[in-house]
C-alpha cells in the first residue's frame, strides 16, 4: 500500500473519530447509525464519491479488523461506498 494511501485512510479514520466525539461516541460505541451519519455527511459536503469510497473503505477495514481482533460486532459491515460515475473515453 503507497505512502499516500496509508496517509489518507489515516486522515478519514481521524475525521471518523472526530465527527464520533461530536455526538459524544467512540470508536468501540459507535454503531452503524453512526457510521452512515457520518457518510451522509460527506455526500453533504463537497468529497468527490471516490474519496467517500476511500473513507467507507477504511472504515469498513477498521471495524473488520476490530471484530476479528476483539470479537466485536462488525457494524460498518452492510455499509455501502456511493456509486463512482464511470467516465467516458
Amino acid at each position: 500500500m503507497s505512502k499516500n494511501t496509508l496517509q489518507s485512510y489515516r486522515r478519514d479514520l481521524h475525521s471518523f473519530q472526530e465527527f464520533l466525539s461530536l455526538r459524544d461516541r467512540s470508536i468501540s460505541s459507535a454503531e452503524t447509525a453512526d457510521v452512515e451519519a457520518f457518510i451522509s455527511s460527506l455526500k453533504d459536503g463537497e468529497l468527490k464519491p471516490s474519496s467517500i469510497a476511500r473513507t467507507v473503505v477504511a472504515i469498513r477495514s477498521l471495524y473488520k479488523f476490530l471484530a476479528r481482533e476483539n470479537g466485536t460486532v462488525d457494524i460498518a459491515r452492510e455499509v455501502k461506498p456511493p456509486r463512482i460515475p464511470k467516465r467516458l473515453p
